[in-house]
């Protein structure tokens, strides 16, 4: 007697199917203008924060001064906008 063999297949339970949930909105981020100079003092009326090189440098200089095991370069960075900003 011979085996009947079933032509049906099954899809699995666990198949691949896309997200209901649209991906956010891509948005960017844009910088404001420095405030322009004012004629009395002929600085800017407010205060500008470090520029990025300067932070960079300073974050490496923090992590030169301390054993590499210890410590991370965000905390790095961190320290280093707080230092330059006041």
């Amino acid at each position: 007697m011979a085996k009947a063999t079933s032509s049906r297949t099954t899809t699995s339970a666990t198949s691949k199917r896309k997200p209901s949930v649209p991906p956010a909105p891509i948005t960017q981020v844009i910088e404001k203008p420095s405030a322009a100079p004012t004629a009395k003092t002929g600085t800017s009326a407010s205060t500008t924060a470090p520029s990025h090189d300067a932070i960079a440098q300073r974050a490496y200089e923090l992590y030169q001064s301390r054993p590499h095991h210890e410590g991370s370069p965000e905390n790095d960075w961190f320290r280093a906008e707080r230092d330059l900003a006041g």
